[in-house]
């Protein structure tokens, strides 16, 4: 299968204070992080076998707190209350694994800022800023440039799901991988965030139309 291409730009610093949209997708874009559930779709259909137990958001972000009101518009606009009953994400293990490494990436290294995110049956697609301005002059860090913190990203991804695999004897070895490289798209104005903002939200909602799209619904690698 033809590899997704790369637009980086030759020359340019990646590792420069920005905001960059990102894709990541599976080896030969096999569904393997869960399912798209919603208005005449099973949510129990095509797990096999995971159980099926998040949505793609950010768990430390989801709570009962009655005050987190569906009518709060900064929570709708970061993506974090569904308001319709349209098709939505389910994450199974694998895709739980997908989401939290996401959010270790904010917490591993304090120049990471993380915007809009979701996790697809076979990508991801995320919103990563690099932003020093929360680092002291004194702190000894080295600014890490995107790829190597999508490489971070993608190698405690599948690592922790190979561990996975190994633990549950009864799981079939499914040999996770991600396709090699990934897609990028510099953000240069508050038009292009929020446009791509939108479409990372709403990508559930328009799964069958996603030029990623899988038909098959298998979990199999």
């Amino acid at each position: 299968m033809k590899e997704r291409k790369s637009i980086r730009l030759q020359g340019y610093d990646y590792s420069s204070d920005n905001l960059y949209f990102v894709t990541s997708c599976v080896h030969n874009r096999i569904c393997c992080f869960g399912n798209i559930v919603g208005p005449g779709r099973d949510p129990a259909m095509h797990h096999g076998g995971f159980e099926s137990v998040r949505t793609g958001r950010d768990p430390s972000l989801q709570n009962d707190d009655p005050s987190m009101s569906n009518n709060d518009p900064f929570l709708q606009n970061c993506g974090l209350l569904s308001t319709t009953n349209d098709n939505h994400m389910i994450l199974n293990e694998y895709g739980t694994i997908a989401e939290k490494q996401w959010y270790w990436l904010g917490k591993q290294y304090p120049y990471v800022v993380l915007h809009a995110f979701v996790v697809m049956p076979n990508h991801i697609h995320g919103i990563i800023e690099i932003n020093r301005s929360g680092i002291k002059s004194s702190d000894p860090f080295k600014i890490k440039p995107l790829s190597e913190l999508i490489g971070a990203y993608k190698t405690t991804v599948s690592k922790q799901i190979h561990l996975l695999e190994c633990r549950d004897r009864s799981r079939p070895v499914l040999t996770f991988a991600w396709q090699r490289s990934f897609y990028e798209h510099i953000i240069h104005d508050e038009k292009t965030l929020e446009t791509i903002s939108v479409y990372i939200n709403n990508n559930p909602l328009n799964w069958a139309q996603d030029k990623l799209y899988n038909s098959s619904p298998t979990n199999a690698l």
